[in-house]
């Protein structure tokens, strides 16, 4: 397969790095996983070490096995990169350490069997406090994976789904 060139450098475009279609130097278009494009400003050196963070994640997204271990490490990877002085602070390694362990507790189930019953079940052995410490990680974690397209929790009515995800 041919290697694509950058029109201004005559070095070769990393994988899903196109030329600007109007030949702008210092722009390159990145194709996402659903096919649509966006424009991305820079070097060319700038515009490859992107291309090859967003591939990894593409690469890594795509192989992924869907257990709750594989969305909580893509929502902390996620937030690190949206978020990085926060991603300094202790509250927000907490909030890892909080998603992590549960994550781990539930390690054997894909997110779509994740029920309300099952994470009620287990959110009512937590004390108060614990629950009060978990409810603002979860809420954010949760929402974030139905924003990617993961399954809801599936429940009969919307406020026993709001329980799990507000406390």
């Amino acid at each position: 397969m041919k290697k694509r060139l950058c029109k201004h450098t005559s070095k070769p475009l990393p994988d899903h790095v196109y030329n600007d279609p109007k030949g702008r130097v210092g722009i390159y278009r990145y194709k996402r996983p659903d096919g649509k494009f966006k424009l991305v400003r820079g070097s060319h050196a700038e515009i490859c070490r992107k291309a090859e963070h967003f591939n990894a994640i593409r690469q890594r997204t795509s192989a992924g096995s869907g257990t709750i271990q594989h969305w909580a490490d893509r929502y902390i990877h996620w937030y690190e990169l949206q978020n990085p002085i926060e991603s300094e602070k202790s509250s927000w390694k907490n909030r890892c350490r909080l998603i992590r362990k549960f994550a781990c507790d539930f390690n054997h189930l894909q997110l779509g069997e994740a029920t309300v019953p099952r994470l009620t079940a287990w959110w009512d052995t937590l004390t108060y406090d614990q629950q009060h410490n978990r409810r603002a990680a979860f809420s954010s974690f949760f929402q974030w994976t139905m924003s990617q397209g993961a399954k809801e929790l599936r429940s009969k009515t919307p406020s026993t789904r709001a329980i799990v995800l507000y406390g």
